[in-house]
C-alpha cells in the first residue's frame, strides 16, 4: 500500500523536480504505473482547480488525503444448475483430455 507520504513524494518530485516517472519509480521503488496514475489525478485536479478557480488550498487538501483504493463491488453469484452443469461439463472434458495424455490441456480451478 502507497503512504500518504510516498504520495506526496511522488507529486512534488514531479512537479517542483521535474523528474520522469520511470526516474520516481526507482528512487522510491514504487510501479511506474502507481506514478503515472497519482501524477495524473494531481494534474487533473490542478485544471479543475484552474477551471473553478478555487485556489491554492485546495490543491493542498489534494496533497494531504490519504491514497484510496478500488474495492471489488460485485455482487456474489450463486450457485444454480445451470452453472453446476456447466462446471460438470468441464470436469468431464478434463477427464477425456487426462485419458488421451492431453494433461497440459485441461482447465484448471481457477478458469472453472
Amino acid at each position: 500500500m502507497i503512504t500518504m507520504y510516498t504520495k506526496q513524494e511522488i507529486i512534488l518530485k514531479s512537479h517542483r523536480e521535474g523528474k520522469s516517472s520511470r526516474q520516481i519509480s526507482r528512487e522510491l521503488q514504487v510501479s511506474r504505473k502507481t506514478v503515472k496514475k497519482y501524477v495524473q489525478q494531481f494534474t487533473g485536479h490542478i485544471e479543475q482547480v484552474c477551471a473553478n478557480k478555487e485556489g491554492i488550498p485546495v490543491l493542498g487538501e489534494h496533497l494531504t488525503t490519504a491514497p484510496e483504493y478500488k474495492i471489488g463491488t460485485r455482487s456474489k453469484r450463486r450457485m444454480t444448475d445451470v452453472i453446476s452443469g456447466t462446471i460438470d461439463t468441464h470436469l468431464q472434458a478434463n477427464r477425456d483430455k487426462i485419458a488421451c495424455d492431453q494433461r497440459k490441456q485441461i482447465l484448471k480451478k481457477i478458469h472453472l
